[in-house]
């Protein structure tokens, strides 16, 4: 799960960028950051904004972000001369006293940015949550915590699919339906009990599972900007994690509550074993979808760990290049 912040960085090292002589690349941890070379030179504290967050173009700190509406700007990456620069490097502002690892997301007023709501998600009341935890899924970026994962240990990679959060859950005898954080009164209308009534598996596997939950990914034509082959107002649904009241399933544990379901789909698997190279992942996360009937991209892939209890596993994504910068 992820603990989002914006932390102030130390300026190591400064690599002449090889197509800009205006241009240095700075490092940060596997991350690589495009700048003005004037604008830093070594031992600069700066503060390191990544790719999907938000920031306030008001602020003096983020004018230049300012498209004229003083609209917030997404962070994004972008290809500058050939080099792909994951987010924003700002000097510190006049004034603030900070030391390096301290986090100023809340200080500089910025927030996580969160995909606006599918144009097919129309708007339906929410419902009370069901009386029992359940997490809100979200994932730290690989590039953020290499450290998590040791390079021999063994891992489960899966497809990132582009779409929108689901989570499904049969308690008391009842269907429950949520988005990333709103459970959903039951309506025709609404998206996610529409990917219900389209994939009949989820119920199945609910009313097989009750008290679990089904983390997965809703997607289609008119959800998000990768239509994966579905025709406009149809919705796959592929499950990517299951929670218990003892926590968080194995992989192994996971497939296994689906084998008695018919139409049950986990998101697509693209590599199982050691982990690969930081360069053998990056090609994972550009290669094409491989949900049939895509011809596209992947958004990413999502790294997981096998070894040891499900309450230690180490889970992560990467981001492709070709989806960031499309």
């Amino acid at each position: 799960m992820s603990t989002h912040s914006i932390n102030i960085i130390r300026i190591s090292s400064m690599e002449p960028h090889p197509n800009a002589d205006t241009l240095s690349i700075v490092k940060i941890g596997l991350y690589a950051v495009c700048v003005r070379t004037t604008d830093f030179k070594i031992g600069d504290l700066a503060v390191y904004v990544e790719v999907d967050y938000q920031v306030d173009t008001t602020r003096p700190e983020f004018a230049f972000l300012n498209d004229g509406t003083g609209k917030p700007a997404r962070i994004k990456a972008k290809r500058l001369r050939g080099i792909v620069s994951y987010g924003l490097l700002i000097g510190v502002p006049e004034g603030m006293m900070v030391k390096e690892g301290d986090d100023v997301m809340e200080a500089l007023g910025i927030v996580r940015y969160e995909p606006p709501l599918p144009k097919c998600a129309f708007a339906t009341d929410n419902v009370a949550a069901p009386r029992l935890y359940i997490p809100t899924y979200d994932m730290e970026n690989y590039r953020k915590f290499p450290e998590e994962i040791e390079p021999s240990e063994p891992v489960i990679i899966s497809e990132k699919l582009h779409g929108t959060n689901a989570r499904y859950l049969w308690h008391n005898d009842h269907m429950w339906c949520s988005s990333h954080t709103r459970w959903k009164k039951e309506d025709e209308k609404c998206l996610w009990w529409q990917a219900l009534a389209q994939n009949p598996w989820i119920e199945t596997w609910c009313r097989q599972n009750p008290d679990k939950v089904l983390f997965g990914e809703v997607f289609g034509s008119n959800v998000q900007d990768l239509p994966y082959g579905l025709s406009r107002g149809k919705y796959a649904f592929a499950a990517f994690d299951v929670w218990s009241n003892m926590g968080w399933l194995s992989y192994d544990d996971a497939i296994a509550t689906g084998k008695d379901v018919v139409g049950f789909t986990w998101v697509p698997i693209v590599y199982v074993g050691k982990l690969p190279s930081l360069e053998g992942m990056e090609a994972m996360a550009d290669g094409d979808s491989m949900w049939p009937g895509a011809n596209h991209f992947r958004e990413g892939i999502v790294i997981q760990t096998t070894d040891g209890p499900p309450a230690v596993r180490s889970k992560l994504k990467l981001v492709g290049t070709r989806y960031l910068s499309r």
